[in-house]
Protein backbone atom coordinates (compact mmCIF):
# COMPACT_ATOMS: atom_id res chain seq x y z
CA UNK A 1 0.00 0.00 0.00
CA UNK A 2 2.79 2.43 0.89
CA UNK A 3 4.57 1.80 -2.44
CA UNK A 4 1.30 2.28 -4.37
CA UNK A 5 0.56 5.50 -2.50
CA UNK A 6 4.08 6.79 -3.15
CA UNK A 7 3.73 6.04 -6.86
CA UNK A 8 0.39 7.87 -7.03
CA UNK A 9 1.97 10.86 -5.28
CA UNK A 10 4.84 10.94 -7.79
CA UNK A 11 2.38 10.78 -10.68
CA UNK A 12 0.28 13.55 -9.20
CA UNK A 13 3.21 15.87 -8.61
CA UNK A 14 4.90 15.16 -11.93
CA UNK A 15 8.18 14.05 -10.30
CA UNK A 16 8.85 11.10 -12.58
CA UNK A 17 11.61 12.16 -15.00
CA UNK A 18 13.34 10.60 -17.91
CA UNK A 19 16.81 9.25 -17.05
CA UNK A 20 19.61 11.69 -17.76
CA UNK A 21 22.44 11.05 -20.22
CA UNK A 22 25.02 8.45 -19.29
CA UNK A 23 28.23 9.86 -17.84
CA UNK A 24 31.04 10.33 -20.32
CA UNK A 25 33.75 8.77 -18.16
CA UNK A 26 34.03 6.32 -15.24
CA UNK A 27 33.69 8.11 -11.89
CA UNK A 28 31.73 5.77 -9.57
CA UNK A 29 33.95 3.63 -7.33
CA UNK A 30 32.77 0.04 -7.78
CA UNK A 31 35.44 -1.46 -5.54
CA UNK A 32 38.80 -0.88 -3.90
CA UNK A 33 41.37 -3.60 -3.23
CA UNK A 34 44.01 -2.58 -0.63
CA UNK A 35 47.46 -3.84 -1.57
CA UNK A 36 49.58 -5.46 1.13
CA UNK A 37 52.94 -5.20 -0.65
CA UNK A 38 54.72 -3.13 -3.31
CA UNK A 39 52.47 -2.95 -6.38
CA UNK A 40 53.46 -3.49 -9.99
CA UNK A 41 54.31 -0.40 -12.01
CA UNK A 42 51.14 -0.73 -14.05
CA UNK A 43 47.73 -2.43 -14.23
CA UNK A 44 45.66 -3.89 -17.06
CA UNK A 45 42.32 -5.40 -18.09
CA UNK A 46 41.79 -8.87 -19.51
CA UNK A 47 40.55 -8.93 -23.11
CA UNK A 48 37.29 -10.64 -22.17
CA UNK A 49 36.32 -7.73 -19.91
CA UNK A 50 36.05 -9.87 -16.77
CA UNK A 51 39.02 -8.80 -14.67
CA UNK A 52 41.32 -6.03 -13.66
CA UNK A 53 44.88 -7.30 -13.17
CA UNK A 54 47.63 -5.99 -10.90
CA UNK A 55 50.74 -7.27 -9.18
CA UNK A 56 50.72 -7.10 -5.37
CA UNK A 57 54.27 -7.93 -4.41
CA UNK A 58 54.81 -11.53 -5.53
CA UNK A 59 51.11 -12.21 -6.15
CA UNK A 60 49.26 -11.58 -9.43
CA UNK A 61 45.67 -10.59 -8.62
CA UNK A 62 42.59 -10.92 -10.86
CA UNK A 63 39.79 -8.63 -9.59
CA UNK A 64 36.18 -8.85 -10.71
CA UNK A 65 35.11 -5.51 -12.16
CA UNK A 66 31.68 -5.44 -10.51
CA UNK A 67 32.97 -5.02 -6.95
CA UNK A 68 36.72 -5.46 -6.80
CA UNK A 69 36.70 -8.90 -5.18
CA UNK A 70 39.75 -11.05 -5.92
CA UNK A 71 38.50 -13.99 -7.98
CA UNK A 72 41.89 -15.64 -8.40
CA UNK A 73 45.60 -15.14 -7.94
CA UNK A 74 48.94 -16.60 -8.98
CA UNK A 75 51.97 -16.61 -6.67
CA UNK A 76 55.48 -16.05 -8.01
CA UNK A 77 58.87 -16.23 -6.33
CA UNK A 78 59.72 -12.52 -6.76
CA UNK A 79 57.99 -9.18 -7.12
CA UNK A 80 55.88 -8.58 -10.22
CA UNK A 81 57.03 -5.43 -12.01
CA UNK A 82 54.77 -5.28 -15.08
CA UNK A 83 51.48 -6.83 -16.25
CA UNK A 84 49.98 -6.81 -19.75
CA UNK A 85 47.09 -8.53 -21.48
CA UNK A 86 47.48 -9.97 -24.96
CA UNK A 87 44.92 -8.16 -27.15
CA UNK A 88 42.12 -10.42 -28.28
CA UNK A 89 43.56 -13.49 -26.53
CA UNK A 90 42.82 -15.10 -23.19
CA UNK A 91 46.33 -14.52 -21.88
CA UNK A 92 48.09 -12.17 -19.45
CA UNK A 93 51.82 -11.60 -19.17
CA UNK A 94 53.52 -11.01 -15.82
CA UNK A 95 57.10 -9.77 -15.67
CA UNK A 96 59.46 -10.01 -12.70
CA UNK A 97 63.04 -8.79 -12.41
CA UNK A 98 64.44 -11.80 -14.23
CA UNK A 99 61.54 -13.66 -15.89
CA UNK A 100 58.58 -13.37 -18.24
CA UNK A 101 55.47 -15.49 -17.57
CA UNK A 102 52.26 -16.16 -19.51
CA UNK A 103 49.14 -16.76 -17.41
CA UNK A 104 45.62 -17.90 -18.32
CA UNK A 105 42.86 -15.85 -16.64
CA UNK A 106 40.00 -17.87 -15.18
CA UNK A 107 42.17 -20.96 -14.79
CA UNK A 108 44.86 -18.85 -13.07
CA UNK A 109 47.62 -21.10 -14.32
CA UNK A 110 51.12 -20.34 -15.60
CA UNK A 111 51.59 -21.59 -19.17
CA UNK A 112 55.18 -20.59 -19.81
CA UNK A 113 58.29 -18.92 -18.44
CA UNK A 114 61.38 -17.38 -20.01
CA UNK A 115 64.42 -15.65 -18.56
CA UNK A 116 65.04 -11.96 -19.34
CA UNK A 117 68.40 -10.17 -18.98
CA UNK A 118 67.45 -7.39 -16.53
CA UNK A 119 64.59 -5.56 -14.83
CA UNK A 120 62.33 -4.02 -17.50
CA UNK A 121 61.10 -0.43 -17.57
CA UNK A 122 58.11 -0.88 -19.89
CA UNK A 123 56.12 -3.35 -21.98
CA UNK A 124 53.71 -3.46 -24.90
CA UNK A 125 52.23 -5.61 -27.68
CA UNK A 126 52.81 -4.83 -31.35
CA UNK A 127 52.76 -6.87 -34.53
CA UNK A 128 51.88 -10.05 -32.64
CA UNK A 129 54.92 -9.82 -30.36
CA UNK A 130 55.32 -8.94 -26.70
CA UNK A 131 58.00 -6.29 -26.19
CA UNK A 132 60.01 -5.33 -23.13
CA UNK A 133 62.12 -2.20 -22.69
CA UNK A 134 65.12 -1.81 -20.40
CA UNK A 135 67.09 0.89 -18.62
CA UNK A 136 70.05 0.58 -21.01
CA UNK A 137 67.89 1.70 -23.95
CA UNK A 138 67.27 -1.78 -25.33
CA UNK A 139 63.98 -3.19 -26.66
CA UNK A 140 63.44 -6.95 -26.96
CA UNK A 141 60.54 -8.72 -28.67
CA UNK A 142 59.22 -12.14 -27.58
CA UNK A 143 56.96 -14.70 -29.23
CA UNK A 144 53.69 -14.69 -27.22
CA UNK A 145 53.43 -18.50 -27.11
CA UNK A 146 56.98 -19.83 -26.95
CA UNK A 147 58.27 -16.71 -25.10
CA UNK A 148 61.46 -16.96 -27.14
CA UNK A 149 63.28 -13.70 -27.92
CA UNK A 150 62.92 -12.97 -31.64
CA UNK A 151 64.19 -9.42 -32.13
CA UNK A 152 66.20 -6.84 -30.18
CA UNK A 153 67.87 -3.47 -30.64
CA UNK A 154 69.36 -0.62 -28.61
CA UNK A 155 67.25 2.38 -29.62
CA UNK A 156 67.94 4.94 -26.88
CA UNK A 157 70.71 5.91 -24.47
CA UNK A 158 68.58 5.56 -21.34
CA UNK A 159 65.45 3.97 -19.82
CA UNK A 160 62.62 3.31 -22.26
CA UNK A 161 58.81 3.47 -21.95
CA UNK A 162 56.66 1.49 -24.39
CA UNK A 163 53.20 1.69 -25.91
CA UNK A 164 52.22 -0.90 -28.48
CA UNK A 165 49.78 -0.47 -31.36
CA UNK A 166 48.83 -3.24 -33.81
CA UNK A 167 51.17 -2.07 -36.58
CA UNK A 168 53.87 0.03 -34.90
CA UNK A 169 55.71 -0.06 -31.60
CA UNK A 170 56.08 3.32 -29.90
CA UNK A 171 58.86 4.07 -27.42
CA UNK A 172 59.82 7.14 -25.43
CA UNK A 173 62.98 8.19 -23.63
CA UNK A 174 64.26 11.58 -22.45
CA UNK A 175 62.62 14.14 -24.78
CA UNK A 176 61.88 11.90 -27.77
CA UNK A 177 59.08 9.56 -28.83
CA UNK A 178 59.78 7.22 -31.74
CA UNK A 179 57.92 4.50 -33.62
CA UNK A 180 59.42 1.24 -34.89
CA UNK A 181 58.51 -1.62 -37.17
CA UNK A 182 57.75 -4.53 -34.79
CA UNK A 183 59.26 -7.05 -37.19
CA UNK A 184 62.85 -5.80 -36.98
CA UNK A 185 62.68 -2.60 -34.86
CA UNK A 186 63.54 -0.40 -37.83
CA UNK A 187 62.89 3.27 -36.89
CA UNK A 188 59.88 4.84 -38.63
CA UNK A 189 58.92 8.25 -37.21
CA UNK A 190 60.03 10.64 -34.47
CA UNK A 191 58.27 13.19 -32.25
CA UNK A 192 60.32 15.75 -30.33
CA UNK A 193 58.44 16.03 -27.03
CA UNK A 194 60.22 19.11 -25.67
CA UNK A 195 60.42 17.55 -22.21
CA UNK A 196 60.97 14.26 -20.44
CA UNK A 197 58.49 11.57 -21.44
CA UNK A 198 56.78 10.56 -18.18
CA UNK A 199 54.15 8.09 -19.39
CA UNK A 200 53.07 6.37 -22.61
CA UNK A 201 49.88 4.40 -23.27
CA UNK A 202 47.74 3.32 -26.21
CA UNK A 203 43.92 3.56 -26.25
CA UNK A 204 43.91 1.08 -29.12
CA UNK A 205 44.02 1.43 -32.86
CA UNK A 206 46.75 3.69 -34.19
CA UNK A 207 46.98 6.15 -31.31
CA UNK A 208 49.33 6.74 -28.37
CA UNK A 209 48.93 9.13 -25.45
CA UNK A 210 51.94 10.82 -23.85
CA UNK A 211 52.54 12.74 -20.62
CA UNK A 212 55.47 15.14 -20.92
CA UNK A 213 57.23 17.11 -18.19
CA UNK A 214 56.84 20.87 -18.28
CA UNK A 215 53.47 20.74 -20.01
CA UNK A 216 49.85 20.64 -18.85
CA UNK A 217 48.40 18.45 -21.59
CA UNK A 218 47.93 14.80 -22.38
CA UNK A 219 49.11 14.62 -25.98
CA UNK A 220 47.36 12.16 -28.29
CA UNK A 221 49.60 11.11 -31.20
CA UNK A 222 48.35 9.41 -34.38
CA UNK A 223 50.34 6.70 -36.16
CA UNK A 224 51.91 6.53 -38.63
CA UNK A 225 53.56 9.91 -38.54
CA UNK A 226 53.41 10.57 -34.78
CA UNK A 227 51.39 13.70 -35.54
CA UNK A 228 49.38 15.43 -32.81
CA UNK A 229 45.74 14.35 -33.10
CA UNK A 230 44.45 16.22 -30.04
CA UNK A 231 45.45 17.49 -26.61
CA UNK A 232 43.62 17.15 -23.30
CA UNK A 233 44.43 20.10 -21.03
CA UNK A 234 44.65 19.46 -17.28
CA UNK A 235 45.56 21.48 -14.17
CA UNK A 236 49.24 20.84 -13.52
CA UNK A 237 51.55 18.37 -15.26
CA UNK A 238 50.04 14.94 -16.06
CA UNK A 239 52.17 12.14 -14.61
CA UNK A 240 50.08 9.22 -15.89
CA UNK A 241 47.08 9.16 -18.21
CA UNK A 242 44.74 6.97 -20.22
CA UNK A 243 42.53 7.95 -23.16
CA UNK A 244 39.35 5.96 -23.79
CA UNK A 245 39.19 3.89 -27.01
CA UNK A 246 36.56 6.23 -28.51
CA UNK A 247 38.99 9.15 -27.94
CA UNK A 248 36.25 11.09 -26.13
CA UNK A 249 38.03 11.72 -22.83
CA UNK A 250 41.32 11.38 -20.99
CA UNK A 251 41.80 10.48 -17.34
CA UNK A 252 45.02 11.86 -15.89
CA UNK A 253 46.83 12.06 -12.55
CA UNK A 254 48.72 15.33 -12.11
CA UNK A 255 51.62 16.60 -10.03
CA UNK A 256 49.08 18.46 -7.90
CA UNK A 257 47.76 15.17 -6.55
CA UNK A 258 44.43 15.15 -8.39
CA UNK A 259 42.80 12.69 -10.76
CA UNK A 260 40.86 14.46 -13.51
CA UNK A 261 38.71 13.51 -16.48
CA UNK A 262 38.87 15.83 -19.47
CA UNK A 263 36.68 15.77 -22.56
CA UNK A 264 38.08 16.13 -26.07
CA UNK A 265 36.38 19.52 -26.35
CA UNK A 266 38.23 20.85 -23.31
CA UNK A 267 37.16 21.50 -19.75
CA UNK A 268 37.59 19.31 -16.70
CA UNK A 269 34.44 17.23 -16.24
CA UNK A 270 35.42 15.53 -12.98
CA UNK A 271 38.19 15.66 -10.41
CA UNK A 272 39.07 13.98 -7.13
CA UNK A 273 41.93 13.75 -4.64
CA UNK A 274 40.75 10.59 -2.88
CA UNK A 275 43.15 8.07 -4.44
CA UNK A 276 46.48 9.44 -3.22
CA UNK A 277 49.69 9.12 -5.20
CA UNK A 278 48.98 7.21 -8.40
CA UNK A 279 51.21 4.91 -10.45
CA UNK A 280 49.01 4.05 -13.41
CA UNK A 281 45.57 4.47 -14.97
CA UNK A 282 43.90 2.14 -17.48
CA UNK A 283 40.56 2.41 -19.32
CA UNK A 284 38.74 -0.76 -20.42
CA UNK A 285 38.29 -1.55 -24.14
CA UNK A 286 34.61 -0.54 -23.95
CA UNK A 287 35.34 2.67 -22.03
CA UNK A 288 33.01 1.66 -19.19
CA UNK A 289 35.59 0.93 -16.48
CA UNK A 290 38.85 2.41 -15.32
CA UNK A 291 41.58 1.02 -13.09
CA UNK A 292 43.31 3.50 -10.78
CA UNK A 293 46.52 2.13 -9.27
CA UNK A 294 48.12 3.85 -6.28
CA UNK A 295 50.90 2.68 -3.99
CA UNK A 296 48.27 1.50 -1.50
CA UNK A 297 45.35 0.11 -3.53
CA UNK A 298 43.76 -0.65 -6.88
CA UNK A 299 40.42 1.10 -7.38
CA UNK A 300 37.86 0.05 -10.00
CA UNK A 301 35.73 2.86 -11.42
CA UNK A 302 32.68 2.53 -13.65
CA UNK A 303 30.26 4.84 -15.43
Amino acid sequence: MRRAAALLLLLATGCIQEPGPAPLHPSYTAGVKPLVSTPSLNCTFTSDGRYGVVGDGERLLFLELAHGRVHGSVLFSSRILLVKEQPGMNSVFAVTGDSLFSVTPGAFTVNGRASIPAEPTGCGFSGGRFFLAFSDGAIRGYHPVTLQEEVSAHVFQGPVLLAGTPDLLTAGSDCTIRSFQPGDLTPVDRYDAGGQVLHLASPGGGFVSACISGGNEVVLLALPGLSVSSMFTVTGTPLAAAVDPALEYAMAFTDRGILVAVGSGGGIGWRTEEFGELLDIAVSPDGWNALVLSRQALAILEK
